[in-house]
């Protein structure tokens, strides 16, 4: 039974899918804070940087975007110059990250509840999900009819949710889109830039538009407003049943927040006792496979095998929901035989189509390394919950307590030339102090700079942090 789960409070939206007990997507949305992704904009070129093939966008807000150019040509990717100054018309393809602004592109695209329309060329593709070559056809020849209507020559690209949609359904989104990108098209051309022309729909409708599929069954939600929009955009679809439930806890009624607090852990275990570890770094994510207490198979090749074969569809479900993007690289256990490496990239490969996001599985290095790809939407799930440490920058690591010594110990020196106060006081994080107390430094101290030293703790956070005064003297 596929469910989809829209749980609602005053700081975010959870939206859930469900397929039996299993957990299979999951978006979570501040209430505070909504995503530039897919957003349409009339913006002002900053700068040209012809070395990285690239134009700086102002698009409004605050941050520049990042617009790719062709190589070394100063244009942008249908070929027209981009100059310093220039209006242009842009989609954000990537959100803003660390230090990285948004990811710009001059080839806008809107996605309908059965159509994503394609502002250039008038091609035509079918999700691969609709597999039936007889419904494949049918629809490209409905899509087909629409192609050249409208002042632009547009393409579509057929959701998964199409399949089996009368003709008469799906002109209508398709006529709905066309308009909507003619509407684009005429405030572009009077509104000043910056200027934002196009937003995404609300999470209410994203959710029915895109997790919403002939084989749901049930919506349940806890909010009255999302309830009654919900009954109303899949009312075309009678094998829903829409439910609102009043609930605060309606995630852990349905074992949600049990099947989220794994997500946010660095180890997965994997059946029968092999597990992964996740690591994500600015510039990639590394998954290692480990058999662990995994002992099924005859031989270490048999044992490498089964092992990465079940870690494959494990990756697979952990990048979907933690929405991981960007590079990511797969560390799997060593194997021999090459007919072993090419099962365990085709199991991996058929795992990842069941991901909405675009995710391709490139080939395995010459170290046994797995490349991937995954279109990144949005922050990934750690980023949503976890906020980066202030006291290692989110490193994971931290100055230990006698590195923190030996640094007090230089400054000490440094003063020491200009003249230190007779007795001087120092004041350090509790665990520093400890350090201190326990090694007599204090004492190697006065005899080295022929001073007093008086300790004392801090209740700051970072012990990282010292200061060094000159104590009043003692009656």
């Amino acid at each position: 039974m596929s469910r989809l789960l829209v749980n609602t409070t005053p700081r975010e939206t959870i939206i859930a899918v469900t397929q039996g007990n299993d957990l299979t997507d999951l978006v979570i949305q501040p209430t505070d804070g909504e995503p530039l992704l897919h957003r349409i904009y009339k913006g002002v070129v900053k700068n040209v940087v012809a070395a990285l093939d690239a134009a700086f966008v102002d698009i409004g807000t605050g941050e520049n975007g990042y617009l790719p150019l062709l190589g070394g040509k100063s244009r942008d990717l249908e070929g027209h110059k981009i100059s310093v100054g220039a209006r242009v018309l842009v989609q954000v393809t990537k959100e803003a990250r660390g230090t990285k602004g948004p990811m710009l592109t001059t080839k806008p695209s809107l996605a309908g509840r059965y159509a994503v329309l394609l502002t250039k060329g008038r091609y035509v593709g079918v999700s691969k999900q609709i597999q039936e070559a007889a419904e494949r056809e049918r629809l490209r020849g409905l899509v087909g009819a629409q192609l050249g209507l409208g002042d632009e020559a547009c393409g579509f690209i057929l959701r998964t949710a199409a399949q089996g949609v009368d003709a008469a359904e799906l002109t209508h989104d398709l006529a709905f889109l066309r308009r909507t990108w003619e509407s684009i098209r005429r405030r572009a051309k009077i509104a000043s830039a910056p200027a934002c022309l196009y937003r995404e729909a609300d999470i209410v409708l994203r959710a029915a538009r895109d997790y919403v599929t002939p084989s749901t069954e049930q919506i349940i939600t806890n909010d009255r407003a999302a309830y009654e929009r919900l009954v109303d955009l899949v009312s075309e679809q009678p094998q829903v049943e829409v439910s609102y439930v009043a609930a605060n806890d309606l995630l852990t009624q349905h074992g949600i927040q049990d099947a989220i607090a794994p997500l946010l852990e660095r180890r997965v275990e994997v059946a029968g006792g092999a597990y992964i570890v996740i690591d994500p770094t600015e510039a990639l994510t590394a998954i290692d496979v480990n058999s662990g207490t995994f002992r099924s198979g005859h031989g270490r090749d048999d044992l490498a095998l089964r092992v990465n074969l079940a870690a494959a569809q494990e990756v697979a479900r952990q990048i979907r929901l933690r929405n991981i993007g960007g590079i990511i690289i797969v560390d799997f256990i060593d194997m021999q035989r090459k007919e072993d490496r090419e099962l365990v990239l085709t199991a991996l490969r058929a795992a990842v189509k069941e991901d909405r996001v675009r995710t391709t599985v490139v080939e395995m290095t010459a170290l046994g390394l797995v490349e991937m790809t995954r279109h990144k939407t949005g922050p990934t799930l750690q980023e949503s919950r976890y906020m980066r440490c202030p006291e290692c920058a989110g490193t994971g690591y931290v100055m230990t307590a006698a590195a923190i010594v030996e640094q007090i110990t230089e400054e000490l020196r440094q003063k020491a030339r200009q003249g230190l106060a007779d007795r001087v006081l120092v004041q350090v994080h509790p665990t520093v102090a400890e350090h201190l107390r326990e090694e007599n430094l204090a004492a190697q101290w006065q005899a080295r700079f022929h001073k007093e030293f008086i300790i004392a703790t801090h209740q700051r956070p970072s012990r990282t942090q010292y200061q060094l005064a000159a104590a009043p003297q003692e009656d």
